[in-house]
């Protein structure tokens, strides 16, 4: 739902009559209520518990999904102008925007709670890919669907909402019939530990003082701001590609593909990067190096991207999205090592918010750029691409400077030494 406008954000601009900059306020909309998203989802997880915060966040994604149904269904029927059927949209998307952070922040939660040591990373690798390859469909089923006629009339965008307010309602009563809090014991000896006390009893208070404490570390810090960085990046491209692509001469399928391969290559390297943090746990060096890659990905993708070359241009998108979406799993855990016993969702929280701060404005930012050098005329270096190696190198260069702590892993090393320890005195 967040990326659906960004391939055809041309014929969603001329369905409900605003400007194309206007139209970005939709996924921008989800960068502005990421932060109060994510202290929303802190307190319900605190006081509820993972099963309703979980219902919480699949019956506001169903119910911003009707929302948008009904405004463009509206504005089809004539009943209601474009702008009332806009603000209609708008509002629900908002709304699926405001409750998205409880799947993104909670999935190195859900992980911890449900597997063990050996599984955990690769379960994170794969409950944090789910937000990627949601947004793999939104670039391309939304071209598939809508589209204009021979009137020039846009027509399809009530059947594209449809289906995504179908999906999120299944979602809904899955989670409502086969969701649990919990399994019966807890997987690992960290969790075990760590969830020990009533989380029930958990107030305002102590997840502010947590979070105050994981700012005023300053390894946490280089996670903050070099993911930070990163996914404004991601967010900001993916937001703007159909807009990015078309310097280069491609069409609204052409963005969709491009955003789809980029977002389907991500799976590659999230699974990658799980089993490879499984089997080392080197989740040090592991940061370090997926961020030098993300630098040469984008360099071949700037290379690259020239026009009638599709396949060169869809081989760098697809290099991209596999090294920047790995560092999805790899920052989340990465963060967990470091703050360790800290929960989870605060650090994740932490991470996504920041980078959805910088989203905010840079979006605006690089549309400007793209505007200011809208023809092709054979350059590497336009104005926008400067600006995305930049925010590249401001990412890089910290994050080769991390050094933090496996705190977790090497407590559940020491608390294995000691129950062996145990069981051989006993035996």
């Amino acid at each position: 739902m967040w990326i659906t406008y960004a391939p055809i954000s041309d014929l969603v601009a001329e369905f409900y009559g605003v400007p194309q900059s206007v139209v970005n306020l939709f996924s921008v909309s989800w960068s502005i209520l990421y932060l109060p998203g994510s202290a929303l989802h802190t307190y319900v997880m605190a006081k509820r518990g993972v099963r309703q915060v979980v219902l919480l966040g699949i019956a506001g994604t169903a119910l911003g999904g009707v929302l948008r149904t009904l405004g463009s269904l509206l504005v089809d029927a004539g009943t209601i102008g474009t702008l009332p059927g806009y603000l209609m949209t708008l509002l629900g998307q908002a709304l699926a925007g405001l409750v998205q952070p409880i799947f993104v922040n909670g999935s190195a939660m859900i992980a911890a709670i449900w597997f063990g040591v050996e599984e955990r990373d690769l379960a994170t690798a794969a409950s944090s890919f789910c937000s990627p390859l949601g947004s793999a469909l939104g670039q391309f089923i939304p071209p598939m669907l809508v589209s204009e006629n021979d009137d020039g009339d846009v027509e399809g965008m009530t059947l594209l909402h449809a289906v995504q307010a179908g999906i999120a309602l299944v979602g809904f009563v899955a989670v409502l019939v086969a969701f649990a809090e919990a399994p019966p014991t807890p997987p690992s000896r960290s969790t075990e530990l760590r969830h020990r006390e009533d989380r029930g009893t958990m107030a305002a208070t102590d997840v502010l003082r947590t979070a105050w404490g994981m700012l005023r570390d300053q390894q946490f810090q280089i996670l903050l701001w070099s993911f930070g960085v990163g996914l404004c990046m991601f967010n900001s491209l993916m937001t703007l590609i159909n807009e990015y692509t078309a310097v280069e001469g491609y069409s609204d399928n052409d963005a969709g593909i491009f955003g789809g391969i980029f977002l389907m290559m991500g799976l590659v390297g999230v699974i990658a990067a799980g089993v490879v943090m499984d089997a080392t746990h080197a989740y040090r060096a592991i940061f370090k190096t997926a961020f030098v890659l993300a630098i040469g990905s984008l360099l071949f993708l700037i290379v690259a991207l020239r026009p009638g070359q599709f396949a060169w241009s869809a081989v760098a998108f697809g290099a991209m999205g596999c090294v920047m979406l790995s560092l999805l799993p790899i920052a989340l855990e990465t963060a967990v090592e470091c703050t360790y016993p800290a929960s989870e969702e605060i650090s994740a929280g932490m991470l996504f918010s920041i980078g959805n701060i910088f989203t905010v404005g840079c979006v605006y930012f690089m549309e400007t750029l793209i505007k200011l050098h809208d023809d092709y005329d054979s350059t590497v270096f336009t104005p926008v691409n400067l600006a995305l190696l930049a925010f590249a190198g401001v990412a890089v260069l910290p994050a080769l400077f991390y050094s933090g702590p496996n705190r977790r892993y090497e407590a559940e090393q020491l608390a294995g030494g000691a129950a062996a320890a145990a069981d051989a005195e006993a035996g």
